[in-house]
């Protein structure tokens, strides 16, 4: 008997993850410290000038601020029409 949830998806087999990491690369996920830091984006970061980092950053909280509005348009929405 399976202990998964109905919608749950399977885990991957090790063959699936194996061909993921052949796809992505040995590096997809950066250069890494001891606790899992990915530094080459620290280092990315660090070649902004502070001002293109404040732009970085608030192009960054925009979009979450559109998703959200996006996800309270769609749950309003999705109200009305299963009443």
């Amino acid at each position: 008997m399976s202990t998964r949830e109905p919608n749950e998806s399977p885990s991957p087999s090790p063959a699936d993850r194996a061909d993921w990491l052949r796809y992505c690369g040995p590096d997809w996920y950066g250069e890494q410290d001891e606790n899992g830091i990915d530094l080459s984006l620290i280092r990315e970061n660090l070649r902004l000038t502070p001002l293109e980092r404040i732009r970085k950053g608030d192009r960054a909280r925009r979009q979450a601020l559109r998703l959200r509005e996006y996800a309270e348009r769609f749950r309003k929405e999705r109200v009305r029409t299963d009443r």
